[in-house]
Parts: C-alpha cells; structure tokens; sequence
C-alpha cells in the first residue's frame, strides 16, 4: 500500500502550523486556548507547492469563523465542526459536506463560514481541476 503525503496548516491565534499527516490517518492533535481552524488537503497535489494559497485561505477563514462564533448564538459553545468541499479551479465552491457535527449553532457558523461565494482561484501549479479539503472549526 503506497502512502500519499497530506498536510495539515492549523492556525492558532496569531500563528500557522504546518503539520503532515498521510492518507486516512488524523493529524496530530496541537493543544490551543481558542478558536482554530484546521484545513486538510485530501487532494493528490502532485508536489504542487499550495503553502501561500493555503496560508491565505485559512487567514480568511479564521477570519470569518471569529466573526460568525463571536455573534452569533455559538458565542459561548465549544465543540468542533469538520466539513468537506470542493473548488474547481476558478475558485467556485463545487461541493460542501457536514461531516461531523459538534451543535446546531457551532455547525451553522462552520457551515456560513464555509460556504463563500467564491475562493481564490487555484494556483497554477497544481495541475488539477479541483481541490478537495476537509476544513476543522474548533471553538472551545
């Protein structure tokens, strides 16, 4: 069986952490006082280099998860949302899927937090037509 090399970027407050994690196998847990995300890429990249798209992703992500949890009715919840999607290569979301629930309100934020209208498109270097990622939303 051949192993498929897989990163994981998690933010943490202020700092970026890139931490490998292969095939099926879950990424290492990294403690953290407050909201994270975590995104996994589930995509073959071929030794594309997607760090600074990565990085920029996840800054706008965090950015909005802090926005949606801090409003909202998650305010005061801590639980963990993971959800699945898809960009095609202009940077249209193709597919988005709750894959594990941590509350209604917490699953809400992920899910608006989620689901923008449009990505940056993919980096030229990945020469494929989609992106497959499993994003993490953390709040405790």
């Amino acid at each position: 069986m051949k192993l498929v090399g897989r990163s994981v970027l998690v933010m943490f407050v202020g700092q970026c952490l890139l931490l490998p994690v292969f095939a099926q196998k879950a990424a290492p847990a990294v403690a953290s006082d407050g909201p994270t995300v975590g995104v996994e890429i589930l995509s073959d990249t071929h030794g594309a280099n997607l760090n600074p798209y990565m990085m920029a992703m996840i800054s706008d992500l965090k950015s909005r998860w802090l926005s949606e949890i801090r409003t909202g009715r998650s305010a005061n919840q801590a639980g963990e949302s993971i959800v699945s999607l898809t960009i095609d290569s202009d940077g249209h979301l193709s597919a988005l899927h709750l894959d594990q629930s941590a509350q209604v309100d917490l699953d809400r934020a992920a899910w608006t937090t989620a689901k923008l209208e449009r990505y940056s498109p993919l980096p030229p270097a990945l020469k494929s037509s989609d992106l497959k990622l499993r994003i993490t939303f953390s709040a405790n």
